[in-house]
């Protein structure tokens, strides 16, 4: 009899992971083309157009392209300034995709300026103003902008 509800539970235990497997599969299908393809929009806005698409993997590390490059750059080929950049358009995108927009909550970012060349946080700071058409976005930074 144990062996037999041993079994049970495993064939049970099957189940539940498959049907996790399902669901992965079904928000990684419907969640990330368009994640990346926001990711991409927002991080052509803060590169000037310099870069002009990210790459997101299953784990959610990421690759960037610049325009007219054929191959996408690792996130150790970038300069700290581009990552920073690279993974606040992707943060962006997730909240954008993820908050509701009928119930508008803020944006709190802390710091996220801070490797940030003067240009490149004019760029980003042209992001959040136009995000902040849509919800409140909180910015500390010990940068002026």
């Amino acid at each position: 009899r144990d062996l037999r509800m041993s079994r049970g539970l495993g064939d049970v235990y099957k189940r539940q992971v498959e049907t996790l497997r399902e669901a992965d599969a079904d928000i990684q299908s419907r969640f990330s083309p368009e994640l990346g393809r926001l990711a991409a929009q927002y991080m052509s806005v803060v590169t000037g157009g310099r870069y002009e698409s990210i790459l997101i993997n299953r784990d959610f590390t990421a690759k960037t392209r610049l325009a007219g490059d054929v191959v996408p750059r690792e996130t150790e080929y970038l300069s700290a300034g581009t990552l920073d950049l690279m993974y606040l358009a992707v943060r962006l995108a997730v909240c954008t995709l993820a908050l509701p927009e009928d119930a508008s909550c803020p944006l709190i970012l802390d710091d996220t300026l801070v490797n940030l060349d003067a240009e490149r946080t004019a760029q980003a700071m042209k992001l959040l103003s136009e995000i902040a058409k849509q919800r409140q976005v909180i910015l500390f930074t010990c940068k002026e902008v």
